[in-house]
């Protein structure tokens, strides 16, 4: 029953994807794991400050859209040319609970604050704080495809 008001109170699907074997870890947002079980966990994350830009289509398009927009930004896509480190998950609305505009963000490096991150060049990119509070997740290898996020999405409220 937790896990059914976790996932109504979560607006992501968090996913947690592996970058192959590199040996370099990417940086994630400060949490703590309050229950696992199996692949997945309840987390309560910390306040972040995410880059996020808002897509209107079709899952797939605007994942990979959204994922684009957002690295031209890190990739120093901004008004001081500043190339900011990847972070990982990529965080995204699942398409179980929208239909055609979906919310695509990453998660800056806690070294930042959002008055020390650049502008992005940019208007469909904006640099906001965000409270995740409790997020149920769970991590699985491959593309998070429409069907296997609506699967999983199943699976968390089970």
């Amino acid at each position: 029953m937790l896990f059914i008001i976790i996932a109504i109170i979560a607006t992501i699907f968090c996913v947690n994807i592996v970058w192959g074997k590199s040996k370099t870890m990417l940086e994630t947002p400060n949490y703590r794991v309050l229950k696992q079980s199996g692949s997945y966990e309840v987390r309560e994350y910390e306040p972040m400050i995410i880059a996020r830009t808002l897509v209107h289509s079709d899952y797939k398009k605007a994942t990979y859209t959204g994922f684009r927009r957002i690295a031209n930004y890190v990739f120093g896509g901004n008004e001081k040319n500043m190339e900011i480190a990847m972070t990982a998950p990529v965080l995204s609305n699942s398409p179980v609970d929208v239909d055609s505009e979906y919310e695509i963000s990453f998660v800056m490096p806690n070294s930042f604050k959002k008055e020390t991150l650049p502008e992005a060049n940019s208007s469909n990119v904006d640099i906001v704080g965000r409270s995740l509070d409790l997020v149920a997740c769970i991590s699985f290898g491959g593309w998070a495809m429409k069907s296997r996020v609506k699967n999983y999405h199943e699976k968390l409220n089970n």
